[in-house]
């Protein structure tokens, strides 16, 4: 999945964001003195020499704790989102193909203008057939709050992957998710016995937060490029 940003600087890396490596590469930086070394053994930091004490770091891993607790929250509310964008959005076709039985809704999916308002993407319709339906899918006010909710939880999963998504904003992921392709994108990572597990979509995407977010980065395959 390409996301276009103009004037974005590409990074020169593709820098994974774990939190907990960088606290594994502060702690690295921490050294201890080789002299008169403790009989207990029990390790202290010398903050003279700008290292970390013991308070410290029990400060720097609680605020790493906050940190992933609150992504886990963004994860949540995107599984939910997703859930709730597939159910409404699914109800929309099926009244639109009783009233509209002529017309094949079939591969017609689900996307964001750069405005905010939804769209009908794919599918053989006229220009005037699809003016009219967006028009009437517009009016789904729950509809749209969920689906806006979905392009922020995947921008906290791009961000939570790499610093590289750090200036990227919601605003560009819309026109660039799909809301059918993604999902099946999404849950055909579940493979094997993970997959049998949880043999429904709808499962599949209320997995373990952790467990959706690195699928739905295996899945979208994120990447930065730069438009002139």
């Amino acid at each position: 999945m390409e996301i276009n940003r103009a004037g974005m600087i590409a990074p020169a890396s593709s820098n994974t964001r774990n939190s907990e490596q960088s606290a594994t590469e502060q702690l690295r930086a921490a050294k201890v003195e080789p002299e008169n070394p403790a009989v207990s053994g029990n390790i202290t930091f010398s903050e003279d020499n700008g290292l970390m004490n013991e308070e410290e770091i029990a400060r720097f891993t609680k605020e790493l704790n906050d940190e992933l607790k609150q992504q886990v929250k963004d994860f949540e509310r995107a599984q939910s989102a997703l859930v709730s964008s597939l159910d409404l959005f699914g109800q929309f076709k099926e009244i639109q193909k009783v009233a509209n039985p002529h017309l094949n809704l079939d591969s017609v999916d689900l996307a964001q203008n750069e405005d905010g308002s939804l769209a009908l993407v794919g599918g053989s319709m006229s220009r005037a057939q699809r003016s009219e339906l967006e028009e009437l899918l517009n009016l789904n006010d729950a509809l749209k709050e969920a689906f806006t909710e979905v392009h922020k939880g995947i921008l906290s999963v791009f961000q939570f992957h790499t610093s590289d998504f750090d200036v990227l904003r919601e605003e560009d992921l819309r026109g660039t998710l799909k809301l059918n392709e993604m999902t099946e994108k999404y849950t055909r990572r579940f493979t094997g016995g993970i997959g049998q597990s949880l043999p429904t979509d709808e499962e599949k995407i209320m997995a373990d937060p952790l467990l959706f977010f690195g699928m739905m980065v295996d899945a979208l395959k994120p990447r930065v490029s730069i438009k002139v």
